[in-house]
């Protein structure tokens, strides 16, 4: 059975024993599903400021949201849903959610807005359930 998963570095650790039962189709790692189902900041990878190529791959990832368009077209039966990367900082901006770090790594300023953790549990709590209807 292939999967698809949104998971931590911890689901992709799972994944890796011989017993793992599933097909894993697509992995999205270190991004939340709150800030996967946002609207994109569109960037280049020349626009994000670090030496270190899986910092660039995230921040690029989370910006643009370039892994929600592999998901939709999936065929995967099941996606399963790590919920340890929703501990990420996100920052809000424009109506999306986004990691704080992505924004960090930028070359220009972006003003965002500080969210709290219990307002981003609301949200993804109000994300999951528009998901399941």
């Amino acid at each position: 059975m292939k999967i698809d998963i949104i998971g931590s570095q911890f689901t992709g650790r799972l994944t890796e024993f011989r017993s793992f039962p599933y097909d894993v189709n697509i992995f999205v790692s270190g991004q939340s599903f709150l800030s996967l189902l946002s609207k994109p900041y569109p960037v280049s990878m020349k626009d994000i400021n670090t030496s270190d190529i899986a910092e660039i791959s995230t921040a690029h990832r989370d910006l643009n949201k370039a892994n929600l368009i592999n998901l939709q077209e999936s065929r995967a039966e099941v996606l399963m849903i790590d919920l340890l990367s929703e501990l990420n900082t996100l920052v809000k901006y424009d109506g999306s959610y986004f990691n704080k770090q992505s924004f960090e790594l930028l070359d220009t300023e972006v003003e965002y807005e500080s969210i709290r953790k219990i307002e981003q549990f609301k949200a993804v709590k109000q994300h999951i359930i528009k998901l399941l209807n």
